[in-house]
């Protein structure tokens, strides 16, 4: 009876740790990647991407994995909407309209200023949802000094897509759905060789320089 009973225990334990093997093997084809299909329609995506595959021909939004779904929390954001009269123009061409025009993400005015011709940035961003139609600033993400957005674009009227980098050399996307308040971060399948100067050529592109 004993053996009988060892026998029922080990094909149980044996049963089980195939299982969990089938579980893993099961997690791990089922990564999700990153989709890139909007990467041609929009020039800033393609902007972004371009700069990359100069420096790292092998560069590819493909290796970008799912690491974290989380909850996106809201709250009152702390800069001027471009409604507002002591909004600086300064930030115009690089605010990120939805296709409507309603709607734009801030992720630069609270990071940089300019200083007698010289920019001067912060260690912290603070990235904002501006709504033009209710006139109302929602902080959306923030970034402290180790992570970063560097460009961002709306994948559809409720969805912003932030790109960013950060000191590991490590490209990040993160995906914000507004509507369902859900963000999914991708990280890149490795650190990079380099170290990433986006944040000076897209300034430069309309005129500043360092």
């Amino acid at each position: 009876m004993k053996k009988n009973l060892s026998y029922v225990v080990f094909l149980l334990l044996l049963i089980s740790c195939h299982n969990q093997e089938r579980k893993h093997i099961v997690s791990t084809k089922g990564e999700k990647i990153f989709s890139n299909s909007i990467a041609t329609e929009n020039e800033f995506v393609a902007d972004w991407l371009s700069y990359y595959k100069t420096l790292d021909t092998s560069f590819s939004f493909t290796k970008f994995k799912l690491i974290k779904k989380d909850t996106l929390h809201k709250i009152k954001g702390t800069v001027l909407g471009s409604f507002d009269p002591k909004f600086d123009p300064i930030y115009s061409p690089f605010l990120r309209y939805d296709k409507s025009r309603t709607k734009y993400i801030d992720f630069d005015s609270y990071n940089w200023a300019l200083d007698e011709n010289n920019i001067i940035t912060e260690i912290d961003q603070e990235i904002d949802l501006v709504n033009l139609q209710d006139k109302s600033v929602e902080r959306i993400a923030f970034r402290g000094p180790l992570q970063w957005v560097e460009e961002a674009y709306w994948k559809n009227n409720s969805t912003v897509i932030l790109l960013e980098n950060t000191t590991e050399n490590t490209p990040v996307i993160t995906e914000i759905d507004l509507v369902k308040n859900q963000v999914y971060v991708y990280k890149y399948h490795s650190s990079l060789q380099f170290k990433s100067e986006y944040f000076k050529n897209r300034l430069a592109k309309v005129g500043f320089s360092f």
